[in-house]
């Protein structure tokens, strides 16, 4: 049985508040506004996460399960969180994923283990088709 998107925005607020990330950085939308952000619609029986660009949708992702859309968009927000970081901690000539990736997997933990034995596979992948370049 599908949540209604109140539920989502209450359990994604929960799922962060693990992480104590920036204040009013990472936010749950529910309606368009292309500018590249992507929100959560349920309709047709499943949970979609959509991006939309200048009238245009640019990519939907659809779950059946609350779970697989919430770990999409904690996956994401730990990302961009991992990039904040790397950027503010920079060491030069180390591919910048390397810091990304270890923060990423890092907030996973406080969320979830299993979600970030999750992440660690994608993350594998990633790296298996395009290897870290260190200079």
């Amino acid at each position: 049985m599908l949540v209604s998107i109140d539920e989502l925005q209450n359990e994604y607020n929960e799922l962060l508040q693990r992480m104590r990330p920036t204040p009013h950085r990472y936010s749950f939308l529910t309606e368009r506004t292309d500018d590249g952000s992507p929100h959560v619609e349920v309709c047709d029986r499943m949970y979609h996460f959509v991006t939309t660009e200048r009238g245009l949708e640019i990519s939907r992702k659809s779950f059946e399960s609350k779970e697989d859309l919430l770990f999409e968009i904690v996956s994401l927000d730990t990302f961009w969180m991992g990039v904040d970081f790397e950027f503010k901690n920079r060491v030069e000539n180390l591919d910048c994923r390397r810091m990304i990736f270890a923060k990423q997997l890092e907030l996973m933990n406080l969320i979830d283990s299993e979600w970030a034995k999750r992440c660690a596979l994608k993350i594998e992948a990633t790296l298996a088709e395009h290897p870290y370049v260190d200079r």
